[in-house]
């Protein structure tokens, strides 16, 4: 019996594209809500998209430092088997400040960072 059930589950994985499901680093956008400018409040939007596993650590950095007030969206799975997250933060961009978004995720050997640089 227990013949026929593996026989049944694999013929059903490659009939549903479950094989397809593989270990992928993420990738990461980072853009505003707005235009940016200068000492005009905006939103911080980081986009991480096609990864799995469903695994994900965000985090939104002003000068190095991790800001408070990140909110998460909730996270999707698409049918490419892949799955896609946005977090974001009210920000004020100023000439003096750096701004990032750094994901840890299992398919990464060290956290990735991405640099915010539209305005420099």
């Amino acid at each position: 019996m227990a013949c026929w059930v593996t026989l049944i589950f694999l013929v059903l994985v490659s009939l549903t594209g479950l094989h397809a499901y593989t270990r992928r680093a993420p990738t990461v956008e980072l853009y505003t809500l707005h235009p940016p400018e200068f000492d005009e409040p905006n939103v911080l939007n980081c986009y991480v998209k096609k990864f799995n596993p469903p695994v994900m650590e965000i985090e939104l950095l002003k000068n190095g430092q991790k800001m408070d007030n990140l909110e998460m969206e909730d996270m999707v799975f698409s049918k490419d088997w892949f799955f896609y997250i946005l977090a974001h933060g009210k920000f004020t961009p100023t000439e003096n400040d750096t701004f990032a978004c750094r994901v840890r995720h299992p398919a990464l050997k060290e956290p990735k960072t991405v640099v915010w640089d539209e305005l420099m």
